[in-house]
């Protein structure tokens, strides 16, 4: 019995450079299966040979019945059937993505691939045995089952008029014919054998004038096996191989597989080998032809090829360029001295043979010159190395399945599958029940990666670069291709992006980075990208194209599959890598995209050139366009091309395209307008990529229903015609795209259609609430936060804890100023007539302060820290958060140091002004960081360091000021000048902290942010987070003009935010208790010890309640604490009021018992805003902004916030002195607006993350009215 083995190497003649993995190949063991096992396959192989003319094609049924015996199968799901008219449910899609993948998942080998049949074509097998038939290894290399199979592959296979096709479901052709013949009887069939099979096919072949009207590659497998004469042959001279690189018709400038083809062949041909004439040999010369053999005009047989296979047909000019080699040049060259230059020119070819071998590990780039080169190896020595090499190779090419076994296109589409397998289960959105799937699969794609270019001089060998490549097949084949390389890192990418307890490691950026480097290296001056190489030589070499079977052959052409594969991976890769190469991606999409698009037929179709065809090549160009943005609403292209789809679309819903479609360049049905799962899915997959649901989602649910009707009872989907094509006239077995497809369409489809409308089904949610009542983000993006990996690390709370000493330089500003204006040696040097009002007992208490060069010592701060932190915005955006937070600290020492030594007002005014430079900065640049460094569970409370900073600040001014006040007369510049000592810790921590990974990626420097982010975080699976933070960035780096941008309507809510909630915080009439504590004190009958009772109350009440807000704000959420507060500080403020009003009087002094009770409720006030305004204030603002206006928002936050300050602390005294007790109850109103506010407009943030902030508007009841909707 017949046994599939994977990923294993069995002969000391291999070589590999990852241990086997991807390498597939089949061993008959005759001790293996039970007599239940061998029935089920004789039944199998049964099946196919009595339905082989209505069926063509196998199911790869012995692959699936060998892994039904090893690996463990779920209990199948209950099939889904759809009526025509059932709606289709997302219960059912769901159960048939889950029967689909369950069943996928049981065929997919232990090193993560999935094997599958890659035949097809008529024309290798004949190739390899004619080899070894040659070399008589026949024997040797093949035993009497692999004969046996292959005979039943043939006559499997010949069709009902006795002939053989160019493939499985081709009319019969003489080069099909001719050379299956010949392998029947090499393989030990005699003329009149196989039940009469022989004798129709030999039939065919004299009925259609013989083997003279073989193709040219018929005639050169007959020449070698001596059953055709080489002057038959048109010249194949390997002198082409010496002529200069620069000529056009260069080989070197070729297509790789016609130039690899053509290589072996001219080495044969130049010396002209024949192999062993055999008896069978022999015999075949009589059985071939119309004459006897030696009557056949040889000269003429030259350009005789059957009308059956004439798909190219020679050009006058290409007759005329052989006849002329054929006749003048050949001559010359077959004779002294142009002998020598034959000689030598063999010497070339066979050079370039052994470095194609060596370097594709004796696989080659394909199975036609696989076999060249074997055989012109053992021409070269029989006994060689490299004959030895290549023989175990042969069974990598080599498939098994119950028509038979056949010979491969590769040795496998490994790589190409598993690319596209690992999509389509990433696009059901069913990952984590398939982690041991895609976790093998994700195996398989790391070790699949080319990681070295070829050896040697590449230009020498006419090779490109294909280090960070990804193949076709293995590793161990090599060869480089754009859309292989394109697909491969496009399912890298995604996989990194599942955690990887799951998936496993993501692959190493620098391996993603070779593999753009790859994709960009591909692209043609004209934007498009072919397979293997740039496109080295002009349409108009295809004249000289001498294969009649094949078109376009002759150069690399650039195509729209590869093309729109490379601008999806470099889409991908932008994303997650923004900084890396950012030109040069960008160029390169943009002129795929122009390509794409100026390819486009004027039914709105591509062409696909490889698999059938329209639907497939649409498919690609409208997923290359999709890809940057476009739609069928947007894009003229892709609106046309959704029309054709929709044109083409059978009344069963589904699509069904003919090959025909491929050699005739025009669509066509299948035979009865039957539908194919595969057609219907890449039609399916363009049209919701394209957003045809917003359209009319009808055709997508009755394509739905044909493929879910499709799904077999196991789960499998059927095999139908076959899908695979090549140089537009043969076809190729893709087995496992009936099984991708369908997957990848039916999940798309789940996801984007059934689900596509998330934002209305969460808004569906929020309309349950009460009118006015705002509510909070879990049903928007709770889901997302969830998925952010990581732990509160030591490493991002000392981070945040450095970063907040901001607010502490802040604070102790804030508090200083207060405390030195008690002073009266500062007063008397700077302000001597408010010293003199100080001195008057009988001065009104309320106005004794009021003086307005007093009131500019204090806004002047604030002014200047307005204009600065306009000014700061463009260097936190571009220059990163920390440019910002160092250049505050350098404007606090400046300022500290001018106030410290200032002998005059300007000179105290000026460091005021420098001082107010470094608030601005360091408001604009320290709460966005704490912002983005924290994570989103913790954001509120570590974020509202920076306030407890700020109140630790101002306490400690308070303290410093009542210790200095003794130190006559030069106490007060220690105060001033002591704010350079934090300012300096602050300074020295933006040279040593790390930049925010939002800031990095923003700046296009991604990797970094990666690696920082992955240490706040304390893992590597920082994927979720990263990619929310790349999509921002993104949209970051599209807006050139944030402050512009931030007028836009969809900015809204955040602007008003921005504007408001730092008014309000200013209103509550905090600043005026803290900048004027000692004063107010004073004011109040506490006398000299005011300061004391300012720094220990007011400092320790505010450092108690801003801890309470960093407990509880991630807890109960900032709504909460808003509202509370304020209702704490409204109550506070009225009863201070009727104290002071009652109490108070402008020359009276309170009683002991009512200041007690006084500071008893202004330490209430405090600690109700200590726990709400003071530290939300900051935090709300810092975190609803995205990223594109989040310096801008941050700097429009702060300048409202200190043109509040600066309003207040300017007219404040005044205030007090012309409303005296009535400013509390005019804050107290102040209050009353904000919690009104509060509570109907603001929407709570708790928990959710930076970069997803935007969806709470969305469903906000109030704002998403004024929201643009997503068409406007």
């Amino acid at each position: 019995m017949w046994k599939l083995k994977i990923a294993e190497g069995g002969s000391p003649w291999l070589r590999t450079t990852n241990n086997h993995v991807g390498r597939q190949f089949w061993e008959f063991d005759p001790n293996l299966g039970t007599p239940e096992d061998l029935a089920a396959v004789e039944e199998a192989r049964k099946s196919f040979s009595d339905n082989r003319f209505v069926q063509k094609h196998s199911s790869d049924l012995l692959m699936r019945l060998q892994f039904s015996r090893e690996n463990l199968i779920s209990p199948v799901l209950p099939q889904v059937k759809i009526g025509d008219t059932d709606d289709v449910t997302e219960e059912m899609v769901e159960n048939t993505l889950k029967r689909g993948v369950d069943f996928y998942s049981t065929i997919q080998a232990h090193d993560g691939h999935w094997p599958g049949d890659y035949g097809g074509p008529m024309f290798l097998l004949p190739g390899l045995i004619i080899t070894l038939s040659i070399t008589g290894a026949l024997n040797t290399v093949l035993s009497e089952q692999h004969k046996q199979e292959m005979r039943r592959y043939l006559f499997n296979h010949q069709n009902e008029d006795g002939g053989w096709g160019l493939h499985i479901e081709g009319p019969s052709t003489m080069f099909g014919s001719v050379l299956n013949y010949v392998t029947l009887r090499l393989l030990g069939e005699g003329p009149n054998d196989g039940d009469g099979a022989m004798e129709k096919g030999r039939d065919w072949i004299l009925n259609h004038g013989g083997a003279t009207n073989i193709t040219s590659w018929g005639k050169m497998w007959l020449s070698v096996l001596g059953a055709f004469e080489w002057s038959g042959n048109n010249p194949l001279p390997p002198e082409i191989w010496l002529l200069p690189y620069f000529l056009p018709i260069h080989p070197g400038r070729m297509w790789c597989h016609c130039r690899m083809v053509y290589l072996p062949m001219s080495y044969l041909y130049g010396k002209r080998f024949v192999g062993p004439i055999t008896s069978t040999v022999l015999s075949l010369r009589k059985e071939l032809f119309t004459v006897p053999y030696h009557e056949v005009n040889w000269n003429e047989a030259r350009n005789l090829c059957a009308k059956e296979d004439l798909y190219y047909p020679h050009p006058l000019v290409q007759d005329i360029l052989w006849a002329s080699l054929h006749k003048i040049v050949e001559p010359v060259l077959m004779r002294w001295p142009g002998a020598n230059l034959r000689e030598k020119a063999i010497r070339t070819a066979i050079e370039h043979i052994h470095y194609e071998d060596e370097n594709t590990r004796y696989i080659c780039i394909g199975p036609v010159n696989k076999v060249l080169n074997m055989l012109c190896c053992w021409v070269e020595d029989p006994n060689s190395e490299a004959f030895k090499l290549h023989l175990p190779r042969i069974h990598d090419f080599l498939w098994l399945a119950e028509d038979g076994m056949k010979m491969q296109g590769y040795n496998g589409s490994q790589l190409w599958d598993t690319g596209f397998a690992i999509q389509a289960i990433l696009a059901t959105n069913l990952v984590e029940g398939y982690g041991p799937v895609l976790k093998k699969a994700h195996s398989f794609v790391k070790n699949s990666q080319v990681l070295e270019d070829c050896p040697g001089d590449l230009n020498y060998w006419y090779r490109h670069i294909s280090k960070g490549a990804w193949p076709f097949s293995t590793a161990d084949h090599g060869w480089p291709i754009s859309d292989c390389t394109a697909e491969g890192l496009k399912a890298a990418l995604l996989l990194s992006k599942v955690p990887k307890e799951i998936v496993g490691e993501p692959i190493d950026a620098k391996r993603l980075y070779d593999a753009v480097n790859v994709i960009i290296s591909l692209q043609n001056a004209d934007g498009g990208l072919a397979t293997y190489e740039l496109t080295r030589s002009y349409p108009w070499l295809e004249l000289i194209n001498p294969a009649e079977t094949f078109g376009d052959i002759v150069i690399d052409y650039p195509y729209v599959e590869c093309t729109s594969a490379a601008i999806q991976a470099l889409i991908s890769f932008r994303k997650l890598y923004p900084g890396h190469r950012k030109k040069e991606v960008d160029e390169c999409i943009e002129k795929a995209v122009k390509f794409i698009e100026s390819i486009q037929a004027a039914d709105g179709s591509w062409y696909g050139s490889w698999a059938v065809c329209f639907t497939y090549g649409t498919w690609f160009g409208v997923k290359g366009l999709v890809a940057v943005g476009k739609t069928l609403k947007n894009s003229s292209h892709v609106a046309k091309a959704c029309e054709f789809l929709l044109s083409k679309q059978q009344p069963s819903g589904g699509w069904g395209e003919s090959y025909l479609s491929c050699q005739d360049k025009v669509y066509s049905n299948l035979e009865g307008n039957r539908s194919h799962v595969v057609n219907t899915a890449w039609a399916m997959l363009a049209l919701i990529g394209a957003g045809q649901a917003e359209v009319d989602q009808k055709p997508l649910d009755r394509a739905a229903r044909y493929l879910i009707n499709a799904q077999m009872e196991n789960g499998d989907f059927p095999q139908q015609e076959i899908m695979g094509v090549f140089n537009r006239n043969c076809m190729i077995t893709y087995a496992a795209y009936r099984n991708i497809f369908p997957i990848w369409a039916l999940g798309e489809y789940r996801c984007q259609n059934l689900n596509r409308d998330y934002h209305s089904k969460v808004d569906k949610t929020s309309e349950k609430k009460m009118a006015g009542r705002s509510v909070g983000p879990a049903e928007v993006v709770n889901e997302r936060a969830e998925q952010y990996q990581g732990k509160v690390t030591g490493f991002v709370i000392v981070t945040c804890f450095v970063a907040a000493i901001g607010g502490c330089i802040f604070g102790y500003d804030i508090g200083v100023s207060g405390g030195v204006t008690s002073m009266d040696e500062f007063l008397r040097e700077f302000f001597h007539d408010v010293y003199e009002k100080k001195s008057h007992a009988h001065e009104n208490n309320y106005c004794k302060f009021n003086n307005q060069g007093l009131a500019a010592f204090n806004s002047l701060l604030y002014m200047a820290g307005l204009v600065a932190t306009l000014i700061a915005s463009p260097v936190t955006r571009n220059y990163g958060r920390l440019a910002s937070i160092i250049c505050a600290g350098i404007f606090y020492m400046i300022g500290a140091a001018v106030n410290a030594g200032s002998i005059n007002l300007p000179m105290l005014f000026l460091g005021r002004i420098m001082i107010g430079f470094g608030v601005g900065f360091e408001n604009q640049a320290v709460p966005v960081y704490l912002s983005e460094v924290a994570p989103a569970n913790l954001r509120g409370g570590l974020n509202s360091m920076f306030q407890l900073a700020t109140t630790l600040g101002i306490f400690s001014a308070n303290m410093v000021s009542y210790a200095t006040q003794t130190l006559k007369p030069w106490g007060w510049r220690l105060s001033l000048g002591s704010a350079a000592f934090p300012a300096l810790l602050m300074t020295l921590g933006g040279y040593f902290l790390p930049e925010t990974p939002t800031s990095l990626i923003e700046r296009g420097l991604a990797e970094r942010g990666r690696q920082v982010l992955e240490k706040l975080r304390g893992t590597r699976d920082v994927n979720t987070e990263f990619q929310d933070m790349v999509d921002a960035s993104e949209l970051s780096n599209s807006i050139r003009h944030p402050f512009k941008e931030i007028l836009h309507k969809r900015h809204r809510p955040q602007l008003v935010m921005a504007i408001l909630l730092p008014t309000f915080q200013i209103l509550t009439g905090v600043n005026c208790v803290l900048f004027y504590a000692p004063v107010l004190f004073i004011t109040m009958g506490f006398g000299g010890n005011a300061l004391l009772y300012s720094s220990v109350l007011v400092g320790a009440v505010l450092v108690l309640s801003t801890l309470i807000s960093i407990a509880l704000v991630d807890r109960l959420g900032r709504r909460a604490l808003l509202i509370s507060g304020g209702l704490q500080m409204i109550i506070c403020q009225v009863i201070v009021s009727v104290i002071l009003g009652l109490k108070f009087g402008d020359n009276k002094e309170l009683s002991k018992g009512y200041s007690i009770l006084l500071v008893i409720f202004v330490c209430l006030f405090i600690l109700g805003y200590g726990w709400s305004w003071g530290p939300l204030g900051y935090t709300i603002p810092s975190e609803i902004f995205p990223l594109e206006t989040r310096s801008a928002g941050q700097s429009i936050t702060v300048a409202v916030n200190l043109l509040m300050s600066f309003i207040i602390a300017q007219t404040f005294l005044y205030l007090l002195c012309a409303l005296k007790f009535g400013i509390f109850l005019l804050f107290a109103a102040s209050v009353s607006v904000m919690t009104i506010f509060v509570y109907f407009l603001l929407p709570e943030t708790k928990g959710v993350p930076i970069e997803e902030m935007t969806l709470i508007w969305r469903k906000h009841w109030f704002w998403k009215k004024i929201l643009p909707t997503d068409n406007q």
